[in-house]
């Protein structure tokens, strides 16, 4: 039997309390804050309340983005070997629906609207999620035929190792977040990760700025050909790319 333990209950954290819910799977949450321990505690979920321990029965973690990879209950979660889960991950695992992510330090918002307002424009039906504020897990659970536009955080890809959508784009990359990832390396690597997991289908758009930066940090062999390479990280640009390349009708 499973039973899942949800770190973190902001937006994500919700979420995925919501879909665990809707499979029926047990499972605990915790969060830091006094103050959202009473909040979880008041809606009835099953409030867990040790920093430095796991429930027993725990076999899944799901961590919501943000949380400090030096956290207790992360570090107990690796020195048992119980699979860390980011809230995108678990949400697409079983999910039959079309999606398409796409990360970057800037214009992952812009690009993921623009993306939107194009599949509007040919009248094909897309929800926005993901970092944008918008749980993954709640959309997972409203999508009836709608493909998924998920914006992905660092945070979020760090603990992700499947994403197999029908394409995926990174915009751009600046130092960001170097307190959380330690290194430059560490945090390109992370968002790299959108790609790790993409099947021969899967449209792989890639800035040409970023395509140099991992030349630098990606140490598997990379080939021009397995990319769509584009001049530039325009939003408009990477949506007609999307749009154009690939046969969403």
């Amino acid at each position: 039997t499973m039973t899942y333990v949800v770190l973190g209950f902001g937006v994500s954290g919700q979420g995925s309390a919501r879909l665990l819910e809707a499979k029926s799977i047990p499972y605990f949450v915790y969060d830091d804050s006094l103050s959202t321990q009473k909040k979880i505690e008041k809606e009835h979920k099953s409030l867990w309340t040790q920093k430095d321990k796991l429930p027993e029965e725990t076999t899944h973690l799901i961590v919501s983005p943000g949380i400090s990879p030096l956290h207790p209950l992360l570090l107990l979660a690796e020195k048992k070997n119980i699979p860390i889960l980011s809230d995108i991950e678990f949400a697409l695992t079983g999910f039959a629906g079309k999606f398409v992510g796409i990360t970057g330090t800037n214009g992952k918002t812009t690009t993921c609207h623009m993306l939107h307002f194009l599949l509007k424009e040919k009248g094909v039906p897309s929800l926005l999620t993901g970092n944008y504020g918008y749980s993954i897990c709640d959309a997972v659970l409203k999508a009836k035929n709608e493909i998924l536009i998920i914006e992905l955080s660092s945070y979020q890809l760090a603990y992700t190792s499947r994403f197999d959508g029908l394409g995926c784009g990174f915009v751009n990359f600046n130092d960001d977040h170097l307190d959380w990832h330690l290194s430059r390396e560490n945090y390109f690597l992370s968002k790299w990760r959108i790609y790790t997991q993409a099947t021969k289908e899967t449209l792989k758009v890639l800035s040409l700025s970023v395509f140099k930066e991992a030349l630098k940090y990606v140490k598997t062999p990379l080939k021009h050909e397995d990319f769509l390479l584009v001049d530039g990280s325009e939003a408009k640009t990477y949506g007609q790319f999307f749009l154009t390349e690939h046969d969403y009708l």
